[in-house]
């Protein structure tokens, strides 16, 4: 896992912990705001991006590339400020997520886990053991439970689709129809290459 940490905070003190499979079409998220009723759950990434959120994203991404001053500047800076807004915006698209309906709005402290690497090679045990770690007896077992087998699956499917993308890359490789391999004697389409 790889926890982006917001600044003077740490991964315990947010309210919210989103766990990010990059192959999937869901999210984890587990909302620790009510100590008393903490709750899990699994969310599409389709009630994430909705078209909506889109449009909202085009039409500030489209401001940025128009914005007054020297062009090639906004242009170098562009990048940045792309990025910049993802993360404002994915942040309060998250708070929207979790707030409930007529629900006062507060500031909900998000952390986010990125589940690529080293997890995917951690055992159940492991898993088991860190996220019993990570809540240190805080919460009731059931509610630890339900984090622990709930991110099991997903994990387990995450890692079967990084397999199966594996293998897929091999047989195109094997194939000749990659585009993340190829011989050195292969022609590819668009180098001006030719061996002969």
């Amino acid at each position: 896992m790889e926890p982006q940490q917001p600044e003077g905070g740490s991964i315990e003190s947010a309210d919210i912990h989103i766990s990010i499979f990059p192959h999937l079409d869901e999210f984890m998220a587990i909302d620790l705001r009510n100590r008393q009723e903490p709750q899990v759950r699994v969310v599409s990434t389709g009630e994430f991006l909705t078209p909506e959120y889109y449009l909202e994203l085009e039409k500030q991404i489209s401001e940025m590339l128009r914005a007054p001053g020297p062009p090639f500047m906004a242009l170098m800076a562009l990048p940045a400020r792309v990025q910049a807004l993802l993360q404002q915006k994915g942040v309060e698209r998250l708070a929207k997520l979790f707030d409930g309906e007529g629900q006062e709005r507060k500031e909900s402290r998000i952390s986010l886990f990125l589940c690529t690497g080293p997890i995917l090679n951690m055992s159940d045990d492991e898993i088991s053991s860190a996220l019993s770690g990570f809540f240190q007896d805080r919460f009731p077992g059931p509610f630890v439970d339900e984090c622990n087998s709930t991110f099991r699956r997903l994990l387990a499917r995450e890692k079967e689709m990084v397999l199966q993308r594996e293998r897929d890359e091999l047989r195109r490789a094997v194939l000749g129809e990659s585009d993340q391999f190829f011989t050195l004697w292969q022609d590819r389409p668009g180098t001006g290459f030719s061996p002969q």
